[in-house]
């Protein structure tokens, strides 16, 4: 389990053990701080304690115990010995710059966004029927107008229109794509 608190400082990065039992025993180890009640649920009661005005209220910096206890250290510990290579091993490397060529990159791009898009058929069932609404109404306003062009005026309104379609259409589906986008936004 890690839990963070707000501005991203480490209060706690270990094992869960059965039922919350090593939080627990971990939280309840700490000076100061309130037992669990019974019939408690321990994720509400880690946070109700590590929360900011529960630590101004016991006096109690949790980022800054973690860090002085020997969970810690040994989590330290334990990170030095896996970032350091095995003997014997070479050090990783590739024949260009990126592991990937571009073209590799571009289909697992394009994978990503397929199956993004796949999970999420409302936003398409969207775009499918404002394209189908907007198309058939840009079609009945310029019905048989093909056999009404007589000057250059009426062409470039036909042309206009086409355009505006294609914009109106291209900025709707940016508007209503930010939502998806946002959600997958946060992984960054």
């Amino acid at each position: 389990l890690i839990l963070m608190k707000n501005g991203g400082q480490l209060v706690y990065y270990g094992p869960l053990g059965q039922h919350s039992s090593k939080v627990i025993e971990y939280f309840e180890s700490i000076p100061g701080v309130p037992k669990i009640q019974k019939n408690c649920n321990p994720a509400t009661w880690m946070l109700d304690i590590t929360c900011k005005s529960a630590e101004e209220k016991l006096g109690i910096y949790f980022a800054q115990v973690y860090k002085d206890s020997t969970l810690y250290k040994e989590n330290k510990m334990v990170v030095e010995q896996l970032s350091s290579a095995s003997p014997g091993s070479e050090p990783l490397s590739f024949p260009s710059r990126f592991s990937q060529t571009g073209w590799g990159q571009l289909k697992a791009c394009l994978w990503k966004q397929h199956c993004s898009y796949w999970r999420n058929p409302s936003h398409n069932l969207t775009r499918i029927v404002f394209i189908f609404l907007s198309s058939t109404l840009c079609g009945l306003l310029f019905w048989q107008k093909a056999k009404d062009i007589n000057n250059q005026q009426d062409l470039f309104s036909i042309f206009g229109s086409m355009y505006t379609l294609v914009i109106f259409s291209g900025i709707n589906n940016c508007a209503t794509v930010m939502n998806f986008i946002a959600t997958e936004r946060n992984v960054f």
